[in-house]
């Protein structure tokens, strides 16, 4: 918007709010009060104002901020899971985390449906065993993901056009590897449904197989 009023020869200053002077008795405060004070100090030329980035910094200004934030859900992503297996018990032996060693020693295709909490949690006082709803630790987004990806599973596998091209963008191994996993999680919502389990249950169920099915892929070699 500065830009644009810039363009169109308009004067506009983008003002540092944390910066603008306000008298410390000054207790009333709405839109009409805050442009008539605004306007008193563009007149004489107290406006901190902030340099607008040009359309050509832009791009590297979203860039810086991305990556930053990639690095952040990295680190919260690590330590999830260094907590998570320290919880239970499991600790590296070799010291040194996140390395390629370290890399290969974290997950499994078993285990990762508990880092995202789609195991049910548990209270087994004593010698009896209850389990209730799925835990649900871990990153809520993947998980409502696989949670999502999973009802599509419900109904009869068909390879569409639309999979069949993306199938052809695809290594053979990783096709191959595709086509088996969705007759197979197809094969398991049958089964639920022959054993009469509730829906929500079943697809948590196929969800957590998913999830397995997605590291599996993930670790394939090239």
């Amino acid at each position: 918007m500065a830009r644009a009023l810039t363009a169109g020869e308009w004067r506009c200053e983008v003002a540092a709010s944390s910066k603008l002077h306000r008298p410390a008795g000054d207790r009333i405060k709405t839109d009409a009060r805050d442009a008539l004070h605004l306007a008193r100090l563009l007149r004489l030329d107290e406006v901190v104002s902030v340099r607008v980035p040009t359309q050509a910094e832009e791009p590297d200004r979203d860039l810086v901020r991305t990556r930053e934030a990639a690095r952040q859900d990295l680190m919260r992503s690590r330590h999830r899971v260094s907590k998570l297996l320290l919880r239970n018990g499991i600790v590296n032996s070799d010291g040194k985390a996140w390395t390629e060693l370290h890399d290969r020693w974290r997950f499994t295709g078993a285990g990762i449906g508990a880092y995202l909490g789609l195991v049910p949690s548990e209270h087994s006082p004593g010698q009896s065993r209850a389990q209730g709803a799925i835990n649900k630790t871990g990153n809520a987004h993947v998980r409502r993901l696989l949670v999502e990806a999973a009802w599509h599973h419900r109904t009869t596998y068909h390879p569409g056009a639309v999979l069949r091209r993306r199938w052809d963008q695809a290594p053979a191994a990783a096709r191959a590897r595709g086509h088996a996993g969705n007759q197979r999680l197809h094969t398991r919502w049958v089964n639920m449904n022959l054993r009469k389990k509730k829906p929500v249950i079943a697809n948590v169920a196929v969800a957590r197989e998913l999830a397995g099915w997605c590291w599996s892929l993930a670790v394939m070699p090239d």
